[in-house]
């Protein structure tokens, strides 16, 4: 059995065009930004852990009881701590650029490999480093963050009934009432007893 969305197989993936500049000639430059998919971004997720807030040296309690977790006190993280932040903030910028980045796919070449033993969020602000170099300024990268994004969220009604449009399937079908839905369960069980008699 073929899997079927709405009626129809295949769904033309979604897509974004972002404008990124002009060649040398003044012709608008595009790109195609697309989904990333759900396990890519699980993997991003992985490359690039989120960092653990510093200890306040308190520990956890919860009406004057201790809290352990394999014997030993659980601590108190400080979330407010300036450093742990910028480490949020970066890491968020790196998850952002891996998102673009995949979300490019075979548009974006010659990209430095990974090093060994180099952190994912090194790696990706260097990434980041390398699409600056190239005239991705912020302006234009914030566009192309901004639609993969939108990508990534859940489809409104207007697209879905421009999908639906497009498949051949928006006509709706009239809206069964309690009435209908009850009459139809009760012939149903009438059907099925006259069957065993």
């Amino acid at each position: 059995m073929t899997v079927q969305i709405l009626g129809a197989t295949p769904v033309i993936q979604r897509t974004i065009r972002v404008p990124i500049g002009k060649n040398k000639d003044g012709q608008l430059i595009e790109v195609e930004m697309r989904p990333v998919k759900f396990g890519r971004l699980i993997e991003i997720d992985k490359e690039i852990p989120e960092p653990m807030a510093p200890s306040t040296g308190e520990k956890k309690r919860v009406g004057g009881q201790i809290i352990k977790r394999n014997g030993k006190p659980v601590m108190v993280r400080d979330t407010e701590d300036p450093g742990y932040i910028s480490k949020c903030e970066l890491r968020e910028m790196a998850v952002k650029v891996a998102i673009v980045v995949d979300g490019l796919g075979d548009q974006l070449t010659g990209l430095s490999e990974q090093e060994e033993g180099e952190a994912g969020v090194d790696y990706w602000l260097r990434i980041l480093d390398e699409l600056l170099g190239v005239g991705i300024d912020q302006g234009i990268f914030t566009s192309l963050a901004m639609a993969a994004q939108q990508l990534s969220q859940p489809m409104n009604n207007l697209e879905l009934m421009l999908l639906r449009q497009a498949l051949g399937t928006h006509k709706e079908t009239d809206a069964v009432t309690e009435e209908q839905e009850e009459e139809g369960i009760a012939q149903a069980a009438k059907a099925e007893a006259e069957g065993k008699d």
